[in-house]
């Protein structure tokens, strides 16, 4: 009597604990576990003013190019901005999202980033932190 009180138990502790994971959403990819990227006070405006447009810049848009300081390379338009990487960070790795690196230093970055792939940049979550610099007067 007292083996079989025993087994039950024992039945029942494993049904439960197998079957705690059972119930669970499936695991999120590594993309959506990551933080969403910290964005600079300018940064975000960039990113407002984008998606306000729901178009590609084009010269006519003369007000946006002379806020953020967007300069023409090719056929799209980029802004300067200093990246916050998140290692580990592989060579290459941010060209998919329009990334020009120009300088990295340990975790920091200089670089250009076209406006066209901006917002999917930023959707990515593949860095820590965007900062864009408000454009210099100079009076």
């Amino acid at each position: 009597m007292k083996i079989s009180y025993l087994l039950l138990f024992a039945l029942f502790f494993s049904a439960s604990v197998c079957g705690c994971g059972a119930s669970k959403e499936p695991a999120k990819n590594a993309v959506e576990q990551r933080p969403p990227i910290s964005l600079s006070p300018m940064a975000r405006m960039l990113e407002s003013d984008l998606r306000k447009l729901e178009r590609e810049v084009t010269p006519s848009d003369t007000a946006l190019i002379n806020r953020y300081s967007l300069r023409r390379r090719g056929n799209t338009y980029c802004v300067s901005a200093f990246l916050t990487l998140d290692p580990p960070y592989a060579d290459g790795e941010l060209e998919q999202y329009g990334v020009l690196l120009q300088s990295v230093q340990g975790e920091m970055a200089t670089a250009l980033l076209s406006i066209r792939e901006y917002l999917r940049l930023i959707d990515s979550r593949s860095l820590k932190a965007i900062e864009i610099s408000p454009k210099a007067e100079l009076r």
